[in-house]
């Protein structure tokens, strides 16, 4: 790991804390999840998952933070995240081509149309530190490594409209430090239902999640694609994807990176610590190795927030698992890099993308491990056991791996092999499960549907299909009796003999 990498890590985590435990975000967490979360009294610490969207996703200006003129020891280190904008000529590179929709049962997809109204990085909204963010746009700049900075576009969906209008914001977003060929990329894309009546209330241009104007529901049996101009990101986002798709569908043409699938509603929960002793005991080893620099996160504040886009979230959850309530749900469309960007398997090249999806509440921020012994790729993933209503909560899993590199790891053309999907749970039992594989020329997909929770791990292999064996028939005769007799190795009954 470089040490710029290193350095980029550590301010990410301690920015993703210090954000997450502020006033404003709470106010949004019940508007955004329209469910009851209760507050912590006094001494109690109160964890949360996914009461906001996966990774941060949601933001939508892009900035850039430069080099300071002053020894400032609390400005971020420079860097830039770039809202990718709406293509608008054949010229343009780093944006948006276009969104597309269909309901799940036909076949032509319907081209988006880029709103009138549009988010105006001039009316922008600052909060805390905003002196170190440049927000702004500018053009693609390959020499630098610059992916093009727009603001997250609005598109219009006459036929597929939500309850509170028809446009919906697409946010792809590409943060990286400058001038460095530095693997740590994060990459995501975003689309949510769009309400431009915040327009009225002036609350649109925040730089971040617009207050009170994003709890909005996906219509039902509902398909979203995106086409991206990647171009030279194409080699900086590394092979790996996590997502909120449900029957997703990847693809790469000429330097286009195509996404398609549904929205998937996933659990949101919390659990409250009866004291800050109960936090140091439960859960203080678990903050002390994904924040080292804090002496204990259990005494700073009286709470903590998580999504399933956080490193923390699954080993938090692990410690709680007992005591983790479901308080609601949410629906996303989304698609993110791994925080491990890739994978040291030779099998898994730059820009040949993989995706992992699944309706668990969590799931793991690495890329599924390939076991040479077993031959499978495992992933860990975790949910309540049960939903706001005491029914089992049930779950789906989706995998998606360019053909060639099944070819790779598995060692023959899969498309003569059948997939096995086993569910585990951490007591080792087989989960049950509807499983299936479809392959395409250039695609293999992986899915598993009907499980429960809570914590289990999934391992998916392909094993080659015993070839069917060629029948051979015979004739057998018995004075004037003829009998045909069929099989593998056919002989005749006692008393005949074969035709000659």
């Amino acid at each position: 790991m470089s040490s710029l990498r290193k350095k980029f890590l550590v301010f990410a985590v301690i920015s993703l804390f210090f954000t997450t435990t502020s006033v404003a975000i709470a106010e949004e967490i019940s508007k955004e999840s329209t469910s009851v979360l209760p507050i912590p009294q006094k001494n109690e610490y109160r964890i949360t998952f996914n009461q906001t969207a996966d990774g941060w996703l949601g933001d939508r200006y892009s900035y850039q933070i430069n080099e300071s003129k002053t020894n400032d020891s609390i400005r971020p280190l420079p860097h830039y995240r770039a809202l990718l904008p709406a293509c608008t000529s054949a010229e343009d590179i780093t944006c948006i081509e276009s969104v597309e929709s269909k309901k799940v049962n036909e076949n032509k997809w319907n081209l988006g149309s880029v709103s009138k109204n549009q988010l105006d990085p001039k009316l922008i909204k600052q909060g805390p530190g905003a002196s170190f963010y440049e927000y702004g746009t500018w053009k693609a700049d390959e020499s630098r490594g610059l992916a093009a900075g727009g603001v997250a576009s609005s598109w219009d969906f006459p036929r597929i409209p939500h309850a509170n209008g028809i446009s919906y914001l697409a946010e792809v977003s590409f943060l990286a430090p400058f001038n460095s060929n530095d693997t740590y990329n994060e990459f995501s894309i975003n689309i949510e239902p769009w309400n431009w009546a915040c327009a009225e209330n002036n609350l649109c241009n925040y730089p971040g999640i617009a207050y009170g104007v994003t709890g909005q529901s996906f219509p039902p049996d509902t398909e979203f694609r995106i086409t991206i101009r990647l171009n030279f990101l194409n080699k900086r986002i590394g092979t790996w994807a996590v997502g909120r798709l449900e029957q997703p569908s990847i693809s790469t043409i000429g330097g286009r990176l195509i996404v398609a699938g549904s929205p998937v509603v996933y659990p949101i929960a919390y659990t409250i610590l009866k004291s800050k002793d109960d936090c140091v005991t439960r859960v203080d080893k678990v903050f002390q190795t994904y924040f080292p620099l804090v002496a204990s996160m259990c005494n700073i504040s009286n709470g903590f927030d998580t999504n399933s886009n956080n490193a923390v979230a699954l080993p938090l959850f692990d410690a709680l698992d007992d005591e983790v309530v479901q308080n609601g749900q949410m629906a996303r469309w989304t698609f993110s890099s791994t925080k491990i960007p890739s994978t040291n398997n030779p099998c898994f090249g730059a820009g040949s993308y993989s995706l992992v999806s699944s309706n668990a509440m969590l799931y793991s921020t690495e890329p599924p491990k390939w076991d040479k012994t077993e031959e499978a790729l495992s992933y860990r993933i975790a949910s309540t056991h049960t939903d706001t209503k005491g029914n089992l909560n049930k779950g789906n899993y989706s995998l998606a791996i360019p053909k060639k590199v099944a070819d790779c790891l598995w060692k023959f053309d899969v498309q003569s092999g059948r997939a096995i999907i086993s569910i585990i749970n951490p007591n080792g039992a087989q989960n049950i499960a509807v499983s299936a594989m479809r392959i395409t020329k250039d695609w293999v997909y992986f899915d598993a549907s009907g499980f429960t929770f809570s914590a289990p791990e999934i391992k998916v292999s392909i094993v080659k299909s015993k070839p069917t064996p060629s029948l051979k028939a015979i004739i057998c005769i018995k004075g004037k009796v003829a009998r045909t007799v069929k099989g593998t190795n056919p002989v005749c009954p006692i008393g005949y003999k074969i035709k000659k």
